[in-house]
């Protein structure tokens, strides 16, 4: 068929446009210095050990003046920035106790106003205690200082961890003792030590003076830290599987799953090459997220899945791949090719094809992360733990691959599924028009990462295209049906699916380019000061082009009635934080800075700056209420 083809080159002049250079995304070295100092290297059990943690913070002064700094823990931080925060993680002979921190200094921040931090020096305390039974042995300790560099402007939240040994001695055994002569404990407050050796306040071996870790999980909340190992692994494992298994249902999936039903269909005949064929996509599923999952844990840089959706080699080979898949469905590989486009798109009744179905279903449902998934993350990499964010991995795929191992396994409901014949053909061809549709979106948004910086809105004339093609498709469907169908009743049925893929692309590209009812602005460091400054509640929504959630949170809460009357009401200012591309540096800091690893994300801020509402998942009640209280109502 190539009408697939003919419509798939107007739609490439529908979406491409001259390309521009982005800026590379990166940050400067950081200007503060860690280091950790252990008050005793030798101890015996029931001794006592002081842990100081110094950060020297440079003094350069920028061009407006202001020193370098950073801020104090949660509970004395209230701003929009990153609180610093220090997490030991000690060996069980080890008891520590609550974080000893100092006092800030105030400074007058952007807004004019006084705020506290932490400037040239400044050294945290733990108070650590050897349990009476403690094994001799020598123990290394390691702590993890959580902090963002400041001057004007500021740089990534980063957390470094840092290393000490100590050797615990039999109990009888000849040890210096007493407290440290060193300078650097001087600032210690020796008044813990009774309530730290009578078992008050150790209940957490990973305690820091920040909050404890807190699970947004849609629509309540769970203490991570009430959590023992055993149960926080269960919780994030099927929280996982169920935002995989979500993935499934969304429109980024859907149109691929009867394809992969059609080429299991081919050998329901066969149990066992049913089963193998199941499972090798299944494995293709899990070997993308195990490997991103992999990259996720040990690359700092790389902290959320949007980091390959922010290069346009990637968005637009995904398209490119996706557009050589589908005129393949629509029959054009019936004519012959070179041999790298059948390498492109092999049969999907092969264990080669299956294991890159299986890939490439899991690349296509990125754009469309569930929210049980970007809440198993934050969760996880909140307790940075490497092999937890893995698990968690692991777990969306298996949660994505499960229903494909399941049809494996039951060839029955498969079975009755066509495999030759006009009505398989045609359902090729109509999804293959479906994935058209995909690859039209995968190469606008790849476009529209080249062209866009974030301070203004990106172009949306691709959605048209994308609308296109589920329109033909639902054209193609009536047009060859009533001429391949002899029933009445079969021809009813798809001619009324049919004009239903048609409004749903008409419909969808004209909603997708309207404008829209609130009067968003873009978010520049300067422009929320300024917002902030003339004491307006500030709604930042965090978006991309090529994240789907975004649109349908936007089309069907932010956008309606209620919400965009709330939104555009006097003295509250609607922020879009458009992180399509990485050149848009200062939006994507502040994504991090507001603690999210993924996108969509709503935050509502205070005049003062203080965060009253932030959820990747929303209703319109739960917004309105948010602005309410932001505004003291």
């Amino acid at each position: 068929m190539k009408h697939c083809l003919t419509l798939f080159l107007l739609g490439l002049l529908g979406v491409l446009a001259p390309v521009a250079s982005a800026q590379p995304f990166g940050f400067d070295n950081s200007p503060v210095t860690l280091s950790i100092h252990a008050s005793r290297a030798q101890l015996r059990p029931g001794d006592q050990l002081i842990l100081a943690v110094q950060a020297d913070i440079s003094d350069e002064v920028d061009n407006n003046g202001k020193h370098w700094h950073i801020y104090p823990p949660e509970g004395v931080h209230q701003g929009v920035e990153v609180a610093s925060s220090i997490t030991a993680n000690l060996p069980p002979e080890l008891v520590v106790g609550k974080a000893q921190w100092p006092k800030p200094v105030q400074v007058e921040n952007a807004f004019g106003k006084l705020q506290p931090v932490y400037e040239h020096q400044v050294r945290v305390y733990l108070p650590v205690l050897v349990r009476d039974d403690a094994v001799p042995g020598r123990y290394e300790l390691s702590v993890d200082f959580g902090y963002q560099p400041c001057n004007s402007s500021c740089l990534m939240p980063t957390t470094q961890t840092l290393k000490v040994e100590v050797e615990v001695v039999a109990r009888d055994a000849d040890v210096p003792g007493g407290a440290s002569t060193d300078e650097v404990f001087n600032g210690f407050d020796a008044s813990v030590w009774p309530e730290l050796q009578g078992g008050a306040g150790v209940a957490d071996q990973r305690s820091s003076s920040s909050d404890p870790v807190v699970l947004d999980l849609y629509l309540f909340e769970i203490r991570l830290d009430e959590l023992g190992t055993f149960a926080l692994v269960g919780l994030l494992v099927g929280v996982s599987m169920i935002g995989g298994f979500l993935l499934n249902l969304t429109p980024c999936v859907l149109p691929v799953i009867p394809i992969k039903i059609m080429g299991l269909s081919r050998s329901a005949g066969s149990r066992g090459r049913t089963l193998l064929l199941g499972f090798v996509m299944f494995l293709g599923v899990l070997a993308f997220w195990g490997v991103f999952g992999v990259f996720f844990a040990l690359l700092k840089q790389v902290d959320s899945i949007s980091v390959l959706f922010q290069e346009w080699w990637f968005t637009i080979g995904v398209g490119v791949i996706v557009a050589a898949m589908a005129v393949g469905m629509c029959g054009l590989f019936s004519v012959r090719l070179p041999n790298w486009v059948y390498a492109i798109n092999p049969k999907h009744d092969s264990l080669y094809g299956s294991f890159g179905f299986g890939i490439m279903t899991a690349v296509l449902a990125t754009p469309c992360t569930a929210p049980f998934m970007g809440t198993a993350l934050a969760g996880s990499t909140q307790l940075d733990k490497d092999w937890l964010v893995l698990t968690v991995f692991i777990a969306i795929g298996v949660g994505m691959g499960l229903p494909y191992l399941v049809l494996a396994a039951m060839p029955k409901l498969v079975a009755k599924v066509p495999r030759t014949g006009p009505g398989s053909e045609l359902l090729k061809q109509v999804m293959g028009l479906l994935m058209l549709a995909a690859s039209a979106f995968f190469i606008g948004t790849g476009v529209n990462v080249v062209l866009s910086d974030g301070t203004a809105p990106p172009s949306k004339l691709f959605w048209w295209v994308v609308g296109l093609f589920i329109a033909a498709s639902g054209a193609w469907l009536i047009w060859k049906i009533n001429l391949l169908q002899p029933r009445a009743v079969k021809r009813v049925v798809m001619t009324v699916l049919g004009l239903a893929l048609i409004f749903s692309g008409a419909a969808g590209g004209y909603t997708m380019t309207r404008k829209p009812p609130i009067q968003w602005v873009y978010y520049t460091p300067e422009v929320l000061s300024t917002a902030l400054e003339k004491g307006n509640v500030v709604v930042l929504d965090f978006t991309a082009d090529w994240c789907n959630n975004c649109h349908f949170l936007e089309a069907t809460v932010l956008n309606t009635k209620e919400v965009s009357a709330a939104l555009s009401a006097e003295g509250v200012v609607a922020m879009k934080v458009d992180i399509t591309s990485p050149s848009n540096a200062e939006g994507n800091q502040l994504l991090s800075e507001m603690g999210g690893k993924q996108i969509p994300l709503l935050v509502v801020l205070a005049p003062d700056g203080k965060q009253v509402f932030r959820r990747d998942w929303y209703f319109a009640s739960e917004v309105i209420e948010a602005v309410k209280s932001a505004q003291g109502d």
